[in-house]
């Protein structure tokens, strides 16, 4: 899939992540999971939020495999190493350039991109609010 094409229009928020976990078909297998990929939002100096092209490092947790028992659970939100997810490949324009990029196995479900990751990467749950 192109870059762009993993990009959702609108990120999705804790709300909008519990209707959708109660009927969610995909159920990964052993220690995955499968996130929301949700990008970076940052406040401009006029207070309107700007959505960026980076991937965020908090996601929400859709579905995981049965070996992850209660240690992680659909609906809760965690904190991703993003450094640990990245990879570099040389860049297309000039070889002795790398280029850094965040790893992910997309998968499309009922029209919305999300991501199946390894629990390996998942840092931290993150209970704020």
């Amino acid at each position: 899939m192109e870059e762009q094409e993993l990009i959702n229009a609108e990120n999705l928020t804790q709300d909008g992540v519990l209707e959708l976990i109660t009927e969610f078909p995909v159920k990964p297998t052993r220690r995955k999971l499968i996130i929301t990929v949700n990008t970076a939002e940052d406040i401009s100096d006029d207070g309107v939020r700007v959505t960026t092209n980076e991937l965020a490092e908090s996601q929400y947790v859709m579905a995981t495999g049965q070996h992850l028992g209660d240690e992680i659970k659909p609906g809760q939100k965690v904190i991703l190493n993003l450094e640990r997810m990245t990879v570099s490949t040389p860049d297309v324009t000039d070889q002795f350039q790398q280029m850094a990029s965040i790893k992910l196995r997309p998968l499309q479900i009922n029209g919305r991109i999300y991501a199946l990751i390894d629990d390996g990467v998942v840092d931290a749950l993150d209970n704020r609010v």
